[in-house]
């Protein structure tokens, strides 16, 4: 069976429902962050999820806010969580998050949140390993470029 393309997933004429949605949701989180903010609560996902829910009637996942770019800047800004229990590489992982292109940001943060849900020793095998890697294709490019520079230097040399 043929794989699907994009276009049959993601019908363009859905894209004016979705984009009113996205924007239904940051407005909505925005409110409630407002509301936070103004009765001196702490901005979390679940305060916002909670206050969305009894101020518009309406459940919000914390998925929707992660996934919606809008309404997860609206939290990132006002994230009161965020600053107190993750501190030292933040800067550095926001910076990079930043720099990244803004139709994969929300993918490099599921990355990031599966990543946080790994313990140390798990990460550390994974970059030991990367790093492994890494030296292994190095010898295998240097290998390369030594046997081309062989064969072309042969080359070179006439025949006997």
């Amino acid at each position: 069976m043929a794989k699907r393309e994009h276009r049959e997933r993601n019908p363009r004429w859905l894209e004016p429902l979705w984009d009113r949605k996205r924007r239904e949701t940051a407005k909505r989180v925005a409110g409630a962050v407002r509301h936070l903010v103004a009765k001196g609560n702490p901005v979390t996902l679940q305060a916002i999820r909670d206050t969305v829910k009894a101020l518009f009637k309406v459940s919000i996942s914390t998925n929707t806010i992660q996934r919606n770019e809008m309404a997860h800047e609206i939290y990132q800004k006002h994230s009161t969580a965020r600053r107190t229990a993750r501190g030292g590489g933040s800067a550095s992982l926001a910076q990079l998050q930043r720099s990244t292109p803004v139709p994969q940001r929300v993918a490099f943060r599921a990355k990031i949140n599966r990543l946080r849900r790994e313990s140390k020793d798990a990460l550390i095998f994974r970059i030991i390993g990367l790093e492994e890697k890494v030296q292994g294709q190095a010898r295998r490019e240097n290998n390369l470029r030594e046997e081309i520079l062989r064969l072309n230097l042969g080359k070179d040399q006439p025949h006997k």
